[in-house]
């Protein structure tokens, strides 16, 4: 019976393998900040532009316009981060949870030669991660989230807002105000290219991050234990 052989056929009712194009702008950020936190750790490369330190940018002061590269461990809400300022002083930075240590050199290569301080930020947010670990907490916090036309290598592009409250106190003067988040999948649906940029009434801020490596393995160890930094 030709039915009966048809309806034993597991391609006639099979459904269709889902695919980046059948991504949805709400399962886009919200598969993309279970993806980083299921994996474990990611890595990143960019550019950063903010006008004080906080818990997004902690660390030492350096400039306002830093490249910046780093890993987070979700699992510990760890960062390792290297920022490098246009006459290539260099910042090192690792946090742990809400606490920051911070070195400082005249070059990069320099870094590893000094020891580590422990920093406070004082925005009048207290967060419990800080750095770029904030970064899955931020995708699911986002609302009205939106296709946008796909970047240069034809990969799906996703627009969003940050509310203030997600995003906290950046500077010490000035309230905490929304952001733009534009998120970008690869052909697989991880998350390669995350741009947060403040609304033009709210306190200067930009990230613009490329990912990586996500759930490769990664060692960060607070330097001197986490007795020795304070929140």
């Amino acid at each position: 019976d030709a039915g009966a052989e048809a309806s034993t056929d597991p391609t006639s009712t099979a459904s269709p393998t889902p695919t980046i194009d059948d991504v949805t702008p709400q399962e886009a950020f919200a598969g993309s900040a279970d993806r980083l936190v299921s994996a474990g750790s990611f890595a990143y490369a960019g550019t950063s532009s903010a006008h004080d330190v906080s818990h997004v940018r902690p660390g030492l002061w350096l400039a306002v316009d830093l490249t910046v590269e780093g890993e987070v461990d979700t699992v510990d809400g760890r960062v390792h981060e290297i920022s490098v300022d246009s006459a290539d002083a260099a910042v090192e930075t690792v946090t742990d949870g809400p606490l920051v240590w911070s070195r400082q050199a005249s070059t990069r290569e320099a870094l590893g030669q000094l020891a580590y301080v422990p920093v406070i930020e004082d925005t009048g947010t207290d967060p419990t991660l800080r750095g770029v670990a904030l970064l899955p907490g931020w995708l699911e916090a986002t609302v009205d989230r939106q296709d946008a036309a796909p970047d240069d290598l034809g990969r799906r592009v996703f627009r969003a807002s940050l509310p203030a409250d997600a995003l906290g106190q950046i500077t010490d003067d000035r309230p905490a105000d929304d952001a733009s988040v534009v998120l970008t999948l690869d052909a697989a649906g991880d998350p390669v290219h995350v741009e947060v940029e403040s609304v033009p009434t709210g306190p200067p801020l930009r990230l613009d991050l490329d990912l990586s490596g996500i759930g490769e393995p990664v060692a960060i160890e607070p330097p001197g234990g986490a007795a020795e930094a304070t929140p």
